[in-house]
């Protein structure tokens, strides 16, 4: 799990939280959003994306192919890991309907959403999760990120 502890001694380790304070003590970042119609915009979608696709996503792996790694230090539902890993599909292809064509998950703008869904979406792909081929903006939304320098770096 992330952590970063701040100079008062105080330790966040919610990855959203994280990064909106680098952002910020960075003087602002353009991955949160510039203006305050932005930030709540990619705040809305880190949140969706968080609830709707990375956790159903990452609950169904820890469930079946990842309960041998969990099983002693977490609860699984073994009987709801294909339930999980559906409800993360079902959110992905509405997501696929939301985003059309859009460039990125927040329209023309490159943000944390798009981060955290890619960085996701690939997981997903590792532990027998990939994405649905029939989710066409989805695809080519992916292929716009991975084309990114920065996903190669």
């Amino acid at each position: 799990m992330p952590a970063l502890m701040l100079d008062d001694g105080t330790v966040v380790s919610e990855i959203t939280a994280i990064c909106e304070y680098l952002a910020e003590h960075a003087g602002g970042s353009s991955l949160i959003g510039d203006t305050m119609q932005e930030r709540v915009e990619t705040r809305m979608w880190v949140r969706r994306i968080d609830l709707g696709i990375v956790e159903p996503l990452a609950n169904g792996f820890r469930s079946s192919e990842g309960a041998p790694m969990f099983k002693d230090r977490m609860r699984i539902i073994p009987h709801a890991a294909d339930d999980l890993k559906a409800l993360a599909q079902d959110k992905i292809q509405w997501l696929d309907g939301l985003i059309g064509d859009q460039n990125y998950i927040c329209g023309d703008r490159f943000s944390l959403a798009d981060i955290m869904l890619c960085v996701f979406l690939e997981f997903g792909a590792q532990v027998g999760q990939p994405i649905d081929q029939n989710n066409a903006n989805i695809v080519a939304w992916h292929n716009r990120v991975k084309d990114r320098p920065s996903f190669a770096a």
